[in-house]
């Protein structure tokens, strides 16, 4: 497919039999590109090997109270709206080369 991410922290968590894609995130309100984000994560880390299940965003409080755990909902639909928008941005961008099927 061709893109890159650099992934915040893949970790096993307690009971889980795979590892878990966490982002972490700082903005108060969840951005509407955030599970588009995980599941790009989640198709970089199974193509690299590792069997990776689910994920979620970790979001972060400015004053140090607990953070705050937000699951990817779809992970196959959210991969699909990632997938059409790095083909639309490579098109507008005039990058034919890298348009994925």
């Amino acid at each position: 497919m061709g893109f890159k991410g650099r992934i915040d922290l893949i970790p096993k968590l307690k009971g889980d039999f795979h590892p878990s894609i966490i982002d972490y995130k700082t903005p108060i309100t969840t951005g509407r590109t955030w599970e588009a984000q995980i599941a790009a994560y989640k198709h970089l880390a199974v193509h690299n090997g590792i069997p990776v299940e689910r994920g979620g965003d970790l979001k972060l409080k400015r004053d140090g109270a607990p953070a705050k755990y937000v699951p990817c909902g779809n992970a196959v639909q959210a991969f699909a709206a990632f997938h059409h928008a790095l083909n639309a941005h490579r098109y507008f961008k005039g990058d034919p080369r890298k348009e994925a099927a």
